[in-house]
């Protein structure tokens, strides 16, 4: 056994922080202390698990439920708005990287998202080792695709590469809240704008990737510090039991069709709930629609449409015949694992680049985006994936081999190299 503790510093809605969790109980399996710092809406679903933690409140999805977070999600961009963000997450910024600091007192290595980089500081101030992690290849630089979100510039994979350094350019040192708090709590100067986040003492910090080279094979141009390691699932506890209405529905009648949203927020779910029913009206299919953060709504619901707010994907998805979703890392991740024909419907950033992903493996469709959905588009994509022979197998083939991979395994073999312990 390993008496070393690890700290993990999580940031993100629930898609984000179940494989940190994930992570987390790997980790403590392997003999290692654990300290998670999440976000407090995420308790529950942590204590339930056993994992020491401590909780910021950043207060995620009420803001991305307010009318200023929604106008920032639709992508406006007025000054009055960027000065309203500003101001809402100033004070947040501050106790996160309070509780931060906290869980990473007695730590002998520093595991962090890549949306909170400067945690990178917290480790060099406590000269102890750190590896970032993120669910979406956008830290290290590629000629093989541009940064997740930015505007494409051209210019090939030279141009590729450039949209990373110009986003560098722009990370965290100029938000005054960071910068009070590093001189402040960690007593660190501000760094130059130029300093890359990515390097500590002129050498790489180690980048651990939660996705899968099935889904995304690894750049040629990664330096041998960067690891996929494959998805990291964090499987439902034991007690978790559908309900009997949930087990009715699902027994009295064929497989059916999977439509939920996740987190996405900014959209008319009553809209988006009447889309989905007309297509699956249109098709002939019955349907499971499942709440999360709001992306679709129990209004007016036929008998052939079963409603909740919440199942485990390990457990609903292989009861699926095609999954419909937002294109999510964590929601793709299980879709796929599940051997399902997907449909994408994506809002925002990386839920684009994933979507893009789908048809060119043979699991899905041509992504739809959902501010250009309609009950025919979505109906065409239905027919497509269940009707398709091919693309079914493609899917389940897809599916067995992620079932075979051990992607947590592989994540904390990288970590112990990478620590040295």
């Amino acid at each position: 056994m390993n008496n070393k503790t690890i700290t993990i510093l999580s940031y993100g809605t629930q898609g984000d922080v179940e494989p940190c969790i994930a992570l987390a109980l790997a980790l403590m399996q392997a003999g290692f202390g654990v300290c998670l710092a999440a976000d407090k809406e995420f308790e529950s679903l942590i204590q339930e698990r056993g994992i020491p933690s401590l909780y910021y409140e950043l207060g995620l999805k009420d803001f991305f439920h307010s009318e200023l977070g929604k106008a920032a999600l639709s992508g406006k961009d007025d000054r009055q708005s960027r000065q309203a963000l500003n101001a809402r997450f100033q004070d947040a910024i501050r106790r996160m990287l309070d509780v931060c600091w906290e869980a990473s007192q007695s730590s002998a290595g520093v595991i962090y998202s890549g949306e909170l980089l400067p945690a990178g500081f917290i480790a060099e101030k406590l000269a102890i080792p750190s590896i970032i992690t993120s669910a979406m290849p956008n830290l290290s630089p590629t000629r093989a695709f541009p940064l997740i979100g930015a505007p494409r510039i051209g210019l090939g994979g030279f141009g590729n590469r450039l949209t990373y350094c110009l986003y560098r350019l722009s990370w965290f040192n100029r938000n005054p809240a960071i910068a009070q708090w590093l001189r402040e709590t960690v007593k660190y100067p501000i760094p130059s704008r130029f300093k890359n986040y990515l390097y500590r003492d002129g050498r790489p910090i180690p980048i651990l990737y939660s996705y899968s080279e099935e889904i995304l094979p690894t750049p040629k141009d990664w330096n041998c510090d960067t690891l996929a390691s494959g998805y990291w699932f964090l499987e439902p506890m034991n007690h978790w039991q559908p309900s009997p209405s949930l087990e009715r529905f699902l027994a009295d009648g064929p497989a059916p069709i999977y439509v939920g949203f996740g987190s996405t927020v900014g959209i008319d779910p009553e809209k988006v709930t009447r889309i989905a029913i007309g297509a699956l009206r249109q098709v002939g299919k019955r349907g499971v629609f499942v709440g999360g953060w709001g992306g679709v709504k129990p209004c007016d619901l036929p008998d052939s449409i079963y409603y909740m707010d919440y199942a485990p994907f390990a457990w609903l998805f292989p009861r699926m015949k095609a999954v419909v979703h937002h294109g999510g890392a964590n929601t793709m991740a299980w879709g796929l694992m599940a051997g399902k024909p997907t449909i994408v419907c994506p809002f925002v950033t990386d839920q684009f680049f994933w979507s893009a992903l789908v048809p060119k493996l043979g699991a899905g469709p041509a992504p739809l985006p959902l501010k250009d959905l309609t009950v025919n588009n979505l109906a065409q994509a239905i027919n497509i994936s269940i009707n398709n022979d091919t693309m079914r197998r493609r899917a389940e083939a897809i599916g067995a081999r992620l079932r075979e991979e051990d992607g947590v395994g592989k994540a904390v073999r990288f970590i112990r190299e990478k620590f040295g312990f």
